[in-house]
């Protein structure tokens, strides 16, 4: 009876022999019950067995027994026979060698097997060393009853006494067939271009049990997952999921099926493609060329997180500033006299938004809002944009911006342009501040 576990659940099943053919027959998966059935199948079988064709061929076995013993006594010949060699088992086949009293075989002997389109051959001498043999190269003349050897040099030799030698066919390098059927084994020993022995055994591979555990019609043994019905051989590759689905070792893009077309929807330069592939194909300000904006919730430069702002402290006890209060009486905004801008939140530019009632609103000369500070979360909406690290500003300042600031040496360090609704700073722009 045999056992094999399968996601630790046990199946036992057992072998017989049927017309030649071996046959594989399922017990079940409790121990004890299958032992029962395994009692009951061989009893059945051995009641059925031919009892005359036993007590027949037992007659025949021995009156050649005897008839044999009495030839050795009348004529006292000594039983001396040449070397054998064979394949002997059933599903692990093994070359066997058998080395008789007056055999001395040359160690550059060929044993030949061949299977189907598959033949290896060794000589003696590495058949012997393979085999684990004790069995030493003296030197002699070669000899074997029944054979046509002769020669000398070294070999092999039983010394008075018969010696087999095995060696499993696969240090052959034979693989045994997987298909079911019926197949044959050739064996041949060759000499000097002579084939003194040739032998051939039939080969039965039977139908075998094929486990299938998650049911999709690929076997466990080649499935390359076996707990999943979705994967399998042949099965379609979904691109994106990090499964190699179809299991030809090629996941998601890697895989030829997988062929895509590269966009770009946005017309920002970047597309769906790897490497430098768009994270939003619909939004222009988004890919990984752009600039990230800290703290808004937007993967600006599609490096999988948006960038977190640094906290800075300004202390407008210590230095000058013109501070902006919102409704609550909280600090949103200050530009100190170096020039430097902080907000309290981020900063949003080019928006399209309109301010609140209670926003620190900077107007143009006819009304319209260029900038804001949000009452509630500090964040600057411009609907410019922004420029830094500006040294020039009194040159550069054109007439009528709509707003300005000088510090206490009377020079602009920041102002808004009315028109264009741009910022220029003498220095830096510090989001996500907290000033006191």
């Amino acid at each position: 009876m045999h056992k094999k576990k399968i996601k630790g659940t046990n199946y036992y099943y057992t072998s017989v022999r049927e017309n030649g053919k071996i046959k594989t027959i399922y017990l079940g998966r409790d121990e004890e019950e299958a032992l029962r059935r395994e009692r009951e199948l061989k009893s059945t079988r051995i009641r059925t067995f031919d009892h005359s064709l036993t007590n027949k061929r037992l007659l025949i076995s021995v009156f050649l027994f005897l008839l044999v013993a009495g030839a050795v006594f009348l004529f006292r010949v000594p039983i001396v026979g040449y070397f054998t060699a064979g394949i002997i088992g059933e599903e692990n086949l093994t070359v066997e060698f058998t080395f008789q009293s007056q055999d001395f075989l040359p160690k550059d002997m060929i044993v030949e097997v061949s299977l189907e389109n598959q033949t290896s051959n060794l000589t003696l001498e590495e058949f012997i060393e393979k085999s684990g043999s004790d069995l030493e190269v003296e030197t002699g003349n070669f000899s074997s009853p029944g054979t046509e050897l002769n020669g000398s040099g070294e070999g092999y030799g039983a010394k008075g006494e018969n010696r087999t030698v095995s060696l499993d066919l696969s240090e052959f390098n034979i693989s045994l067939p997987e298909e079911p059927g019926e197949y044959v084994v050739k064996l041949s020993i060759v000499y000097n271009e002579s084939v003194l022995k040739e032998t051939v055994k039939n080969l039965t591979v039977p139908e075998r049990f094929v486990f299938d555990s998650d049911g999709d019609g690929d076997p466990d043994t080649t499935d390359c997952d076996s707990e999943n019905p979705e994967v399998y051989h042949g099965a379609e590759e979904i691109c994106d999921d990090g499964v190699d689905n179809n299991c030809d070792g090629l996941v998601d893009l890697g895989d030829p099926e997988c062929e895509i077309e590269c966009e770009d929807n946005d017309k920002d330069g970047y597309d769906t493609c790897e490497p430098d592939m768009d994270c939003d194909d619909n939004e222009p300000d988004v890919n990984p060329g752009a600039k990230e904006i800290c703290g808004n919730e937007i993967d600006e430069d599609c490096d999988g997180e948006d960038e977190p702002c640094e906290v800075r402290v300004i202390d407008c006890v210590d230095q000058k500033c013109f501070k902006i209060r919102n409704s609550s009486l909280d600090y949103v905004a200050a530009f100190d006299d170096l020039g430097n801008t902080y907000i309290s939140g981020i900063l949003y530019e080019s928006t399209s938004e309109s301010p609140g009632e209670k926003d620190f609103i900077i107007r143009d000369v006819s009304g319209y809002p260029n900038a804001w500070v949000d009452d509630a979360t500090g964040n600057l909406y411009l609907t410019g944009v922004i420029f830094e690290n500006q040294e020039i500003l009194e040159i550069m300042k054109p007439v009528g911006s709509s707003f300005e600031i000088r510090n206490t040496n009377k020079t602009v360090v920041t102002y808004l342009d009315g028109e264009t609704g741009n910022l220029y700073l003498k220095k830096r722009l510090h989001q996500n501040s907290e000033i006191r």
